[in-house]
């Protein structure tokens, strides 16, 4: 049974998953609240310069690894950090 879990370049997250979308869906919260809180602090006012973005090819048999195996599916601009699910087995 394959687990998925998040991580960016300052951490692994707390949370694993049973399925690529479960992963996906909470990247997608967490995203969302970073472009709020960039929002109500005046970074930016058009939602195309959003700071943080999901990536359109988040397909997890499509999309590119990295080094590591998983696949990037945000990018904060913000602070610079990617993010990124990879599917363990066990």
């Amino acid at each position: 049974m394959p687990i998925f879990i998040i991580y960016d370049s300052e951490k692994v997250w707390k949370k694993a998953y049973t399925n690529f979308k479960d992963a996906l869906e909470a990247v997608d919260i967490v995203i969302d609240e970073v472009n709020a809180c960039a929002k109500k602090d005046g970074f930016y006012e058009v939602e195309e310069d959003r700071p943080a973005k999901m990536e359109e090819q988040i397909s997890q048999k499509e999309a590119e690894k990295d080094s590591m195996g998983g696949v990037m599916v945000a990018w904060n601009e913000l602070n610079k950090i990617g993010i990124f699910i990879m599917e363990l087995t066990y």
